[in-house]
């Protein structure tokens, strides 16, 4: 192929062709996050791997020849993951200079590129050096680091917890869709309802708690509650950390200040009255959602009935179910929900349940969803348990599932069915 016909080509297809071709995973995906036993939340393994193969192979792809280079090169910065200090110091650096081979009219700085940061340093700081009296650029490196990317869509980062001083809405891009924190954060409402005006766009959140209203006299100020009447049309999805988010969120926004909010997730056990509250308010459009089960409450009745009456849309039910050895499975009894026909389970405890409990617990559970079409496993760990546990033990689920038209699928959303749990024999 000549250079010419080479350059011709949009670079759009160029990157389809290469990700296609090397198998490298588009970075605007879902992000995929886990929510562990303990409510934490981490990157699940099988994205981390993808990502770790995906920028070796963009860095060979880099190095075949210049012209490669001048193609590649905003494949190679699209996706970016910082785990240390020395790590973000050097990205920074880089993202404010061009890239070495370019054409001359072409001033696009390799920040320009970035379309995801992954920024999971323990204790992140998020400092604006202009509270302290400095210039306007004497950011700490996360918040330099995203003024230099100024298309970015996705961003999942840590904090050091407070962020009073949060450089949030002049920084990020007005472009982002995908806010995930992996350790939340305080922050005053006003300010957080300024991000998502400046951010209208946004798609996902994981939203900060909020400081209490009546500390330091909020509630008295003159334009307390000005958002009210306010509407984040574009919002799909939001996860719930602690009950005090939930409050908030059902008692200072009020019903249709998220018209298009479909998902909804809870890392933890919301009690009645929290569910309750928060679906009330925000509940009527949602056709998914997601919380934990746990020993302390694993009657779940009233539960599922408070997501079948303000749910009226609801298709898909996600449970996590944790430290429930012996205790059932948390399994309701005396309800149906035939509206559901997705049901996604997961076994996230301290000491790893085997895969016998689990495939009871799945169909147990499947007895409530009369339209069931599709059981997923997300967790990683229980599928991985599953394919390499007893053979009559998942054959038996399978068998099961199939009678009653219901597809196995695992957390990519692949099948899994007989052929596959044989070739996982063969590999073994």
């Amino acid at each position: 192929m000549s250079m010419h016909r080479f350059l011709d080509f949009p670079l759009e297809i160029w990157i389809d062709i290469l990700r296609s071709a090397a198998d490298v995973p588009d970075p605007l995906v879902y992000p995929q996050l886990v929510h562990k036993w303990d409510s934490s939340t981490v990157l699940s393994q099988y994205a981390a791997q993808r990502y770790r193969d995906s920028l070796s192979t963009k860095r060979n792809l880099v190095g075949v020849c210049r012209q490669w280079y001048r193609c590649v090169v905003p494949y190679l910065y699209e996706h970016i993951s910082v785990k240390n200090r020395e790590q973000m110091h050097s990205i920074v650096q880089a993202a404010a200079g061009l890239p070495t081979i370019r054409d001359q009219e072409d001033e696009r700085t390799l920040g320009s590129f970035i379309r995801r940061l992954d920024l999971l340093l323990p204790g992140l700081e998020w400092e604006d050096g202009r509270f302290a009296g400095t210039t306007g650029s004497s950011y700490s490196n996360a918040p330099l680091l995203c003024s230099l990317a100024p298309n970015l869509l996705t961003i999942i980062t840590t904090s050091d917890g407070d962020c009073n001083s949060f450089p949030l809405s002049d920084v990020i891009s007005s472009k982002l869709e995908y806010l995930y924190w992996i350790n939340t954060f305080s922050m005053p409402i006003p300010e957080w309802v300024d991000f998502m005006d400046k951010h209208p766009r946004l798609i996902y959140m994981d939203p900060p708690f909020f400081e209490d209203p009546d500390w330091r006299g909020q509630r008295c100020k003159a334009d307390w509650g000005g958002w009210r009447g306010k509407s984040w049309p574009a919002l799909e999805e939001m996860v719930f950390h602690r009950p005090r988010q939930t409050t908030i969120y059902a008692t200072e926004f009020p019903t249709g200040s998220f018209p298009g909010l479909v998902r909804m997730a809870f890392t933890y056990q919301p009690t009645i009255s929290d569910l309750e509250e928060i679906l009330a308010a925000h509940g009527a459009n949602l056709k998914s959602i997601h919380f934990q089960i746990r020993p302390s409450y694993v009657n779940q009745e009233e539960r599922l009935d408070k997501v079948k009456v303000h749910c009226p849309d609801i298709k898909e039910l996600m449970v996590t179910l944790v430290n429930l050895e012996g205790e059932g499975g948390g399994t309701p009894g005396g309800i149906a929900m035939p509206q559901i026909t997705t049901f996604c389970l997961q076994h996230a405890s301290e000491i790893p349940m085997g895969p016998k409990d689990f495939c009871e617990d799945a169909i147990a559970w499947i007895k409530i969803f009369p339209s069931l079409r599709e059981i997923c496993i997300f967790e990683e760990s229980n599928v991985r348990d599953i394919l390499e546990g007893p053979r009559d033990v998942f054959l038996g689920f399978l068998e099961n599932c199939t009678s009653l038209g219901i597809a196995v699928k695992d957390s990519q959303g692949c099948i899994i069915d007989r052929d596959r749990w044989i070739g996982t024999l063969d590999v073994q």
